[in-house]
């Protein structure tokens, strides 16, 4: 009975670990998506558009679903906050890649990983052994080789990325803190998707923005960042969020999150022919090397307390 109960609890860090990973894949293909998007359409039109679209069409699927008001009523009060902070750290993020390049803006985002466990203690009480402090020591380092910072020119769009790293964080923390509560990641995603794009709507009484909102003007590149956008990093990759975060600390989830940055390298390269050095490969062995360490460790961890 106890080795069956060994192997349930490992499952149970093993597969949302791997929903994220899968996530994280997405997440890394939004970067470059974003870039295509961005040659037709405004920042705010981007983030409007992809979570409106992705929150309707939950929506849609209400009444197949059959998904009484009761479930209804519970999820939408504990999306707004989540939601609100989603949109805004996509903003920032999509705001900031009209000034610096995908790769960058990739690793500087998970900067989160060295936020999220203060914020967790000190919402959360959340305790983190050494080990975990290590992997974060290592995933910063590894970020700092990739980002290049002793050289970089820190640019506006760098800058908006490290607030956007910050927000990120927070909206992190508080998934877990309000995962329990969630019953339905579904309906909590439809309602913090339409939380996060509503604010951005009002770009559009701006004079000269509703240029920038016509999606007529995406190419063929950009139709494929804007629905990948849309479907995957949104509707799917957030909802994948939701799950696994029910059974794994935030801390935890930020370090797998890292690997968005490396995916998001290597869409770069072969898509936007971005290049990283030899000391910035290496950066990046450190962050997937450390998300590693923690995913065992985290297993391990469970393992002991049986």
């Amino acid at each position: 009975m106890q080795g069956t109960d060994l192997v349930t609890k490992t499952q149970s860090v093993l597969k949302p670990t791997l929903e994220l990973t899968v996530a994280a894949v997405l997440w890394g293909f939004g970067f470059v998506a974003n870039v295509w998007c961005l040659a037709a359409l405004s920042p705010s039109a981007i983030v409007f558009y992809r979570f409106t679209i992705s929150g309707l069409l939950g929506l849609a699927l209400f009444p197949i679903l059959k998904i009484k008001k009761s479930e209804m009523k519970a999820e939408f009060r504990i999306s707004i906050f989540a939601g609100v902070a989603l949109g805004l750290c996509l903003f920032l993020q999509t705001w900031g890649l009209q000034y610096t390049t995908a790769t960058n803006s990739g690793f500087i985002t998970t900067l989160y990983v060295v936020i999220v466990p203060f914020v967790a203690w000190g919402v959360m009480k959340e305790s983190l052994r050494w080990l975990h402090w290590l992997c974060v020591a290592l995933a910063l380092i590894g970020t700092l080789l990739v980002v290049q910072l002793e050289s970089i020119d820190l640019n506006k769009g760098d800058a908006l990325t490290f607030v956007c790293a910050f927000v990120a964080s927070v909206q992190i923390v508080y998934i877990s803190k309000v995962s329990d509560r969630s019953k339905s990641p579904f309906i909590f995603n439809t309602f913090q998707s339409l939380w996060a794009g509503l604010p951005y709507a009002i770009a559009l009484t701006r004079s000269g923005e509703f240029m920038h909102w016509n999606l007529w003007r995406l190419d063929q590149k950009g139709w494929i960042g804007f629905l990948s956008l849309t479907f995957c990093s949104t509707s799917l990759a957030f909802y994948l969020q939701i799950r696994a975060q029910k059974h794994l600390s935030s801390s935890h989830a930020s370090l797998l999150y890292l690997m968005e940055s490396p995916f998001s390298y290597l869409f770069a390269y072969f898509l936007l022919s971005e290049r990283m050095a030899g000391i910035q490969m290496f950066g990046a062995f450190l962050i997937l090397g450390s998300c590693v360490v923690a995913t065992r460790a985290e297993v391990k961890n469970r393992e002991l307390k049986l």
